[in-house]
């Protein structure tokens, strides 16, 4: 009798250990659709287009699980420049890319993920400096048809915005010094700078 009361304690406590796990993946899905549907009724990007899966030439750099990206609600929206930026939403972070950049950006393909706490304040934001031209391209929250940006002198320049992505390319490099956002301005560097971003040199068809 002892013996089977013995056995069914460790059954009882071994079932309780595997449970844990189990309820706290349930809780990050659970987590994690909730932050994908803030992001959806946020960006007018990712509610207005059909979801597409994005080229594995975007994902191959952003395979970490612990950002949450979802390809299979991932967006893409053609800019007036002749690029195509893809928005990939997340369950931690958010990815932005673009393919086929103009020669200003010094490279075919530009990749910027940030976390989702700041994608939903000021939306995501990419900005490449050259030795002759500055490129700023982004994704911001709600439905503006424009954007401002700021340049070093004080003028505003505004930016057609289409879903809330823009692109801006200037021929003077360090030149603009805010871009308008729902969270207020957001201040770029002056120097080149694309954080957590990889950059690939070489066409990407």
């Amino acid at each position: 009798m002892r013996r089977r009361t013995r056995y069914a304690l460790v059954a009882l406590l071994l079932g309780a250990l595997g449970a844990v796990p189990a309820a706290a993946r349930e809780q990050r899905a659970g987590g994690g659709a909730r932050m994908l549907a803030r992001l959806a009724a946020a960006f007018p990007l990712l509610g207005h287009n059909r979801p597409r899966r994005p080229p594995a030439e975007i994902m191959s750099g952003n395979r970490s699980t612990g950002m949450g990206l979802a390809p299979s609600r991932a967006v893409v929206q053609r800019l007036p420049d002749g690029a195509t930026l893809w928005m990939v939403p997340g369950a931690v972070e958010s990815c932005v890319a673009v393919l086929d950049a103009p020669p200003a950006a010094g490279t075919a393909l530009l990749e910027h993920c940030q976390s989702d706490r700041t994608v939903l304040r000021q939306g995501v934001v990419l900005l490449v400096i050259t030795t002759t031209h500055e490129y700023v391209v982004g994704v911001r929250p709600g439905a503006a048809r424009t954007v401002s940006a700021t340049a070093d002198n004080g003028r505003t320049i505004h930016v057609p915005s289409r879903y809330g992505a823009y692109a801006l390319t200037t021929r003077r490099p360090r030149y603009l010094r805010a871009i308008s956002t729902p969270g207020g301005p957001y201040r770029l560097p002056p120097s080149n700078w694309v954080p957590q971003a990889q950059v690939r040199r070489g066409a990407a068809r």
